[in-house]
């Protein structure tokens, strides 16, 4: 409040500060419950991020409906309720990074999801003294069906900067896609005859979804779609043996998901179904 050359600041709490200690307790017990499930995996630092990274997309679910709702924008409404906006989903990525002993900062700037640019939150993390993009709150929002969505797990900047920009003077460049997760986990193609052999591999092991990400000298999704279907004719006869898969490819980030089913696939979950209800 200004009156004349004074200016007063008044502050408004959400709680009193029994509260507060009382939430803060338990928000320290729930990280270390956490990070007890996360040490189970292997100590290496990029094992830690991905598994704190699939944690917050699996337990907490993306709500803007609810503006009254304050807890929404902190690690609170992320980890102790399981409702958060990117604020709360950054907030709580970088506390569980700070326990597990990993070099977590918040950004902030604009990310564009349709027409228009919004302010948004996420993170960089530090791995072998290189600098990775990371945006929880994108991998939980755009949730695919029967696999977890790693397309924006350790990005480039050139890779984020396809729909989110922010002070690149100020913040660490990333530009090493050393620990991507696609790289790391051998799912990054370059080439159309490489792609083709993962998912024919891949079918002939029975895998019903593949989750990769293809170089950006890709001609579009049209031509992705028809490796797929190149690779599924090459297994299964045309009419002989039914099947469908769903294909969802985010062109931003050049990461495809496919989810691949058999006529008869389905038949047996029918049967499993009619066995259990009788």
């Amino acid at each position: 409040m200004h009156k004349g050359t004074n200016t007063t600041i008044v502050f408004s709490y959400f709680c009193s500060l029994l509260q507060v200690k009382e939430t803060e307790e338990e928000l320290n017990q729930q990280i270390k419950d956490i990070l007890s499930l996360i040490n189970e995996s292997p100590t290496e630092a990029y094992n830690r991020e991905l598994a704190i990274h699939d944690y917050l997309i699996s337990n907490v679910n993306y709500e803007d409906c609810n503006t009254s709702n304050h807890m929404k924008y902190s690690a609170v409404g992320a980890l102790l309720n399981g409702k958060a906006v990117c604020a709360g989903f950054a907030m709580a990525f970088k506390l569980l990074c700070d326990a597990a002993g990993l070099s977590c900062i918040i950004l902030r700037g604009k990310a564009k999801n349709s027409a228009s640019a919004e302010n948004h939150l996420w993170n960089i993390v530090k791995l072998n003294g290189k600098c990775y993009h990371i945006d929880v709150t994108w991998d939980s929002s755009f949730a695919i069906e029967e696999a977890l969505n790693r397309a924006c797990f350790n990005l480039t900047d050139q890779d984020i900067a396809r729909d989110h920009t922010w002070d690149r003077e100020l913040l660490p460049k990333c530009f090493s896609l050393e620990d991507n997760y696609f790289v790391r986990s051998g799912l990054f193609f370059t080439n159309s005859k490489a792609l083709k052999r993962h998912f024919i591999s891949g079918l002939k092991k029975g895998e019903r979804t593949f989750s990769v990400k293809i170089n950006h000298k890709f001609e579009d999704e049209v031509h992705i779609n028809r490796i797929f279907q190149e690779a599924v004719d090459s297994l299964f006869i045309r009419g002989s043996l039914g099947y469908s898969y769903r294909y969802n490819y985010d062109s931003n980030r050049k990461v495809v998901h496919v989810s691949f089913q058999l006529a008869f696939d389905n038949y047996k979950q029918q049967e499993r179904k009619r066995w259990k209800t009788n």
